[in-house]
């Protein structure tokens, strides 16, 4: 078929083409007034107790990564999320240990946890991100204590990088709306199709049922 074929089909079907901009109308409404999504994030490095040389982040223990690993583990569970909620935190959080590998193969040698929120509203995003470091602080802390470790010699963590506000992710809204037209149009088109082969059939059976009926 040529582009006259589908601007033909799309003008014998008016019905058809009227509903799909209407339905295209509003997906694209909808796609430009959206509430943006904001996204507050800080990177946690899990500290020795054990006198530490020049540098504390030239070279980390293995037992630093696995205790940075179960932390993360800990928070992206169910408990750890009923414990953030349970404190206030309402926004969708992520808490991650450091890959330098991938997703096939990955390569987990560094006690660095990033800690994301995503929320439509800017203030809980920045909250549950608090809050879940306070949660990951205090489970860190008892999950030491319960194996017992001196109160004096705990593994600790600090925030090494952090937004210092949450930030919008809006993405691209004019490549958003290009996309929705172009699907609207290619609908519209394939709509227009389908009912001109379909409609000739419904108007045959409608024909051959009423003697029938009659």
């Amino acid at each position: 078929m040529t582009l006259r074929d589908f601007v033909a089909a799309v003008f014998r079907r008016p019905l058809v083409a009227l509903v799909m901009v209407a339905l295209t109308a509003a997906l694209a409404f909808q796609t430009v007034a959206r509430s943006p999504t904001y996204e507050a994030r800080s990177v946690l490095t899990f500290l020795s107790p054990l006198k530490a040389p020049q540098n504390a982040f030239s070279n980390f223990p293995p037992y630093l990564v696995l205790m940075a690993d179960v932390s993360a583990r800990v928070l992206a569970s169910p408990v750890g999320h009923r414990a953030v909620r349970r404190q206030g935190g309402t926004a969708d959080f992520q808490v991650l240990l450091a890959n330098r590998g991938s997703q096939e193969v990955p390569i987990h040698d560094q006690p660095y946890l990033t800690v994301v929120t995503r929320s439509t509203s800017r203030a809980a995003a920045q909250r549950t991100l608090v809050l879940v470091q306070q949660v990951l602080h205090q489970e860190l802390r008892t999950r030491q204590l319960k194996a017992g470790a001196d109160p004096r010699s705990l593994i600790s963590w600090r925030i090494t990088a952090s937004t210092s506000q949450p930030l919008a992710d809006t993405g691209k809204p004019s490549r958003q709306l290009a996309g929705v037209l172009l699907l609207g149009l290619l609908g519209t088109v394939y709509a227009a199709l389908l009912a001109d082969r379909f409609a000739p059939r419904l108007r045959l059976r409608a024909r051959a049922a009423r003697p029938a009926a009659g």
